[in-house]
């Protein structure tokens, strides 16, 4: 008889949980408190307390081909960036394509996780969850037990908001990106958005269009760079491979910062836009934005330090200025939160859940609860959240052998020592070692290598290009026969949705001519120069001189 697993969530992390659990032959149950699909994805026009909210012109910040699924590609057809209802669409179609649909209960929200009466000896959980019915606001409670649970609420239903002086006492409307949906209400009103993440940002720049005046406030600051690279493809293609993993691997990290640095400010000098910290240099990318720098030379935004003290109708900054304030819009991340576990079986530590390789709670014996979805990475969070879920169904299936209890709290220790958090009380992980460290204990990480005297230029495709999902798919545990295909089209795909409009015919006849009338004429007048003799020419000048 197939082992039972609770999933809690049906966002992202919750359908590639329940996929990896089919493919491991374990039996999912996955409960999702809204009424569909998608998670933070499932689009709402208005936010709603306990639920994951997006506003509603959101585009994702990393592009088709590193984003999807690792044995589900987007098709050809789908922009490179996609808006929301786009990426909703492709996780409703992921869930059909693969049948998750009938093992997901739908409002249902999950009460309580606590440990059986025999935990020791089984790990089994008891899950209350309380149903919810057009008919019935109470909701139908049950418990069921499950010998395993994952949990993929992720974390964007509690929004962090810093503590400031007299915050209280100002007059206008206090808000949360979570709450914000689009600039409607902001018209002609001076807009204070605290925050330098992609949602403060994005929200910041689309109010810059209808509001009075937008400032931004940053605490300290920060780099941004655009979405697509010096040759046009989408950023994250160029950056995140293999060789230039190998480059900051073998070359001190002190060597690279200048390039790092001359990287950032190939378009324009960042200082100049008062967008950098006050601190040296130690920055590998910045927020992937395209409109900031236009919104502060067109004067629609404004930056401005961290703020000092807010007062009834202005706001005071830390270098001494004032601003008269109509509405503040806090773009500060969330904080985690899991009010449906014990803290004795998830600790939290200065902000973050104590997990083993992100995803096993420190202490917690038996190992039968998974936390899949809370890492961050400085790449495209789908297919971290698909390695995660396949590495805890693998160790579900006991197939990954976990070291002592002092190793894993040593390594963890370690760990957090290794990464700096991030100004969200999030640890950033380097996206390919991280990828590789959990696909080699799940058994499917790629042997590049071995295409290098066999499939030479597959070979630089896997080096020198992007490190796309389907690169876990090639060999080993899992793999996909349509892995292969991808990562060869990669490129054809990127350009494919661009190619509504023939363009470009007879654009470079004479573009060159100038420059080869030039040579030609150069040549002419070398030819000429080669074939006069001086010193007679120079001979008959002295004597006109001499004569005259």
């Amino acid at each position: 008889m197939s082992k039972t697993v609770c999933i809690i969530g049906a966002g992202v992390s919750g359908l590639a949980s329940t996929k990896q659990c089919l493919d491991e032959s374990l039996l999912p149950t996955c409960y999702e408190k809204d009424s569909d699909l998608g998670g933070i994805w499932n689009f709402s026009e208005t936010p709603r307390h306990g639920f994951p909210s997006l506003y509603k012109s959101c585009v994702m910040n990393t592009c088709k081909g590193m984003t999807c699924f690792s044995d589900f590609p987007f098709p050809p057809h789908y922009p490179n960036f996609l808006h929301n209802r786009q990426y909703k669409t492709y996780l409703d179609n992921y869930a059909a394509h693969f049948g998750l649909q009938k093992y997901i209960f739908f409002r249902t929200e999950v009460l309580r996780v606590e440990r059986a009466t025999d935990f020791e000896s089984t790990g089994r959980w008891i899950v209350t969850s309380r149903r919810y019915s057009h008919a019935s606001e109470a909701g139908h409670v049950s418990e069921v037990t499950y010998d395993y649970v994952i949990v993929c609420s992720g974390h964007h239903t509690s929004p962090f908001r810093p503590d400031y002086a007299n915050l209280g006492s100002f007059r206008g409307l206090v808000s949360h990106s979570h709450d914000y949906k689009d600039p409607h209400g902001f018209k002609g009103k001076n807009v204070l958005v605290i925050g330098f993440g992609s949602s403060a940002l994005d929200v910041a720049c689309e109010l810059g269009r209808d509001a009075n005046k937008v400032f931004l406030s940053v605490k300290r600051g920060g780099y941004v760079m655009p979405k697509i690279s010096g040759n046009g493809e989408p950023w994250d293609q160029n950056e995140w491979t293999r060789l230039n993993q190998l480059i900051n691997r073998l070359i001190p990290k002190s060597l690279l910062l200048p390039f790092h640095y001359a990287f950032l400010n190939r378009n324009f000098n960042q200082t100049l836009f008062g967008l950098t910290p006050n601190a040296p240099f130690n920055c590998r990318q910045g927020t992937p934005n395209d409109t900031l720098y236009v919104r502060l030379l067109s004067g629609e935004i404004t930056m401005k330090p961290n703020v000092s003290e807010f007062f009834a109708n202005f706001v005071k900054f830390e270098d001494g200025t004032k601003e008269m304030i109509d509405s503040v819009l806090f773009g500060t991340g969330y904080s985690f939160s899991f009010p449906f576990l014990r803290s004795e079986d998830v600790q939290i530590e200065n902000g973050l859940p104590s997990l083993y390789k992100e995803i096993l709670p420190v202490g917690l014996h038996p190992s039968s609860l998974a936390m899949v979805g809370t890492v961050h990475v400085l790449a495209a969070l789908p297919p971290v959240f698909e390695m995660q879920a396949r590495w805890a169904t693998r160790h579900f299936r006991g197939k990954i052998c976990l070291p002592d209890d002092s190793v894993i709290r040593a390594i963890v220790k370690l760990r957090k020592m290794r990464y700096t958090p991030h100004f969200r009380k999030a640890i950033l992980y380097d996206n390919i070692e991280y990828m590789d460290e959990l696909a080699y204990e799940v058994g499917c990480k790629p042997n590049i290598w071995k295409y290098l005297v066999t499939d030479f230029a597959f070979f630089l495709k896997l080096l020198s290009g992007p490190v796309l999902p389907q690169q876990y798919r090639l060999d080993g545990v899992g793999s996909w026969d349509g892995a292969r295909e991808t990562i060869e089209n990669n490129s054809q795909n990127v350009w494919f949705p661009l190619r509504t409009r023939r363009a470009g015919v007879g654009e470079r006849e004479g573009l060159y001519a100038g420059w080869i009338m030039l040579f030609h004429v150069s040549a002419f007048a070398a030819v000429v120069a080669t074939s006069v003799d001086y010193r007679y020419l120079f001979t008959r000048l002295i004597d006109f001189v001499i004569h005259t």
